[in-house]
């Protein structure tokens, strides 16, 4: 089998950098042309490589089976709506968008160029957490029933600080019309997309959202969620970039049992004695509060995610194996973050899926913000 051109459309960010790195490891791969509006960008490419002036150069010029979109989200949905009509397997930088409609335009545009041609071809989205060992065995524990119903799940996310000169570092940084949002859509993006790969799509947000709290920044640096679920589930989130001693740590409540994640490598399942029924209707008025705590094996053993990434990628486009992200699986997560902002600014409980309307409405008065 000939090995797969792919084309990199935005060479510039850190995760570009990563995946660069990850095709010259890949023997099946040819890293054959690229773009970059910034001419220094594409100066550190291997010679091998055609350097195009647009994306529609690029995509038109027949050097590419497949590309890596990493522009900022300001440009994104043009370039990733070029690389659809072109007919070619597209890898997308998460996330897909910055508003729920673009992300479901893309997303039934590819459909409608898919159901014409003889090959469907392959749109996912870079969400590699979703490959980590650690993730993979909760979401095995929470769909074998050990934990019983599902109570409620609490994630503090803090382990993502961030200076102010992250912000100032790059000109548009902390801006909706460049980024699309703060956290929700950048440091904790892949951890609303775990969160939806667990325990599914929630019906409702609440939410205090604080833009600009404590970095001179116009997108939110820090958020208090409330998530609920058709099921009676509840998840709360506590996140932010400003606290320097940081925090990651997951909860997930059931009525026999309650997991713990700490730090995406350690689980622990808490099991009482007998489960929430039994004690419910127990003489004892304060319940038996004894206890197991059970350590969960886990593969902590270094794992390149933007090679597994990629590999996944080529083995959906090569072997017709599932990708264990699609562009239609961030659509919930990018949702989650419109309900999240929205539910925050008008100050009232939002439910999903979000009336773009309104959601459009409020993003695009953000983008005008300075």
């Amino acid at each position: 089998m000939a090995n797969l051109r792919i084309g990199l459309i935005g060479c510039a960010s850190t995760a570009a950098a990563k995946q660069i790195a990850a095709m010259a490891n890949l023997a099946e791969v040819e890293f054959s042309a690229a773009f970059d509006a910034h001419a220094d960008a594409l100066r550190v490419l291997p010679d091998e490589v055609t350097q195009f002036e647009s994306p529609a150069a690029l995509l038109d010029s027949g050097t590419v089976d497949a590309v890596i979109v990493h522009t900022p989200l300001k440009d994104r949905v043009e370039h990733i709506s070029l690389a659809i009509d072109a007919g070619v397997h597209v890898l997308v930088e998460r996330p897909l968008a910055a508003t729920a409609n673009d992300a479901k335009q893309l997303i039934d545009r590819h459909v409608s160029q898919s159901s014409s041609r003889s090959t469907p071809t392959v749109f996912a989205v870079n969400l590699t957490h979703r490959l980590r060992h650690t993730w993979l065995k909760v979401q095995q524990i929470v769909d074998s029933g050990e934990l019983g119903q599902i109570l409620r799940a609490h994630w503090t996310l803090t382990d993502q600080f961030r200076a102010h000169s992250f912000y100032t570092s790059t000109p548009g940084r902390g801006t909706f019309k460049n980024d699309g949002g703060g956290l929700l859509m950048s440091q904790y993006h892949a951890n609303l997309d775990l969160l939806t790969y667990i325990l599914g799509k929630p019906t409702h947000a609440a939410a205090v959202v604080k833009f600009g709290r404590f970095h001179p920044i116009d997108v939110e640096d820090e958020v208090f969620a409330t998530l609920e679920y058709a099921s009676g589930t509840h998840a709360s989130i506590v996140a932010s970039t400003a606290e320097p001693m940081g925090n990651n740590r997951l909860e997930i409540v059931g009525s026999n049992a309650m997991l713990r994640v700490v730090g995406s490598r350690r689980i622990e399942v808490v099991t009482p004695k007998s489960d929430q029924s039994t004690q419910l209707r127990s003489d004892n008025i304060y319940g038996d509060r004894e206890i197991v705590v059970r350590e969960v094996g886990v593969n902590t053993a270094a794992v390149d995610e933007t090679v597994e990434g990629l590999k996944a990628f080529i083995s959906a486009i090569q072997d017709n194996k599932m990708h264990p992200c699609l562009a239609s699986d961030n659509l919930t997560t990018i949702e989650i973050a419109n309900a999240i902002i929205l539910a925050g600014v008008r100050k009232r409980r939002v439910g999903l899926p979000v009336d773009q309307n309104d959601y459009g409405e409020l993003y695009r008065s953000l983008c005008e913000r300075q």
